[in-house]
């Protein structure tokens, strides 16, 4: 049975979002920025609620999640990871609302699927970013790269500006995974600071 290598830059990092027994090894492309533009309808969204200092009168229609786009100067960490070919049309449904590109690693015999949403846009009010997907994908970084890997992905991810809606106690993201307390403070913390960064950048 054949194989196929995919590149996984978001909540893909995070082993507990992925098959028990897929392989993978960390790895580093160049020339790809991630974004939080990648939007997804959900009319659940409706019912969450804002996080402190984000309450206003908009009823979110779904929740933005992370694309990546080509960056000459950019670089990402993330995860080389390999399935079975068998698997790979349940990877692309996962995957949904994204195109399947090719990319050709050095050092890999046989081509890389990277996953790029097929139609970006910014986050905003209406389709903000979920607690529970940012909370999955840095919790993936911390356990693969350390808070070091934390603090690139920040640096190397645009659109942090974006409102976040709070679903921490009623997941939306159905791979939500469980952080710790102090964890989860320190990440507060180190978004915070990324979207008041943002803010003045786009001033």
């Amino acid at each position: 049975m054949g194989s196929v290598h995919y590149f996984g830059y978001g909540s893909l990092v995070n082993r507990q979002s992925r098959p028990v027994g897929e392989s993978f090894v960390t790895a580093t492309i160049a020339g790809w920025q991630r974004h939080w533009a990648h939007r997804v309808d959900d009319e659940r969204a409706a019912q969450l609620t804002w996080r402190p200092g984000e309450q206003d009168e908009t009823i979110p229609k779904g929740f933005t999640v992370l694309t990546v786009a080509p960056a000459s100067t950019v670089e990402i960490d993330g995860v080389l990871a390999v399935i079975g070919l068998t698997d790979l049309p349940a990877l692309d449904r996962r995957e949904s609302g994204y195109a399947r590109h090719t990319l050709n690693l050095p050092d890999i015999a046989s081509p890389v699927a990277l996953y790029v949403s097929s139609k970006t846009q910014g986050a905003c009010r209406e389709y903000p970013l979920l607690q529970s997907y940012v909370d999955c994908v840095l919790a993936g970084y911390l356990a693969v790269f350390g808070w070091q890997g934390v603090t690139r992905f920040i640096a190397t991810t645009k659109g942090w500006e974006a409102p976040i809606i709070d679903d921490r106690s009623n997941p939306l993201y159905p791979r939500a995974v469980t952080i710790e307390d102090d964890i989860r403070c320190e990440f507060d913390e180190r978004i915070l600071a990324a979207r008041r960064c943002a803010v003045v950048k786009h001033r």
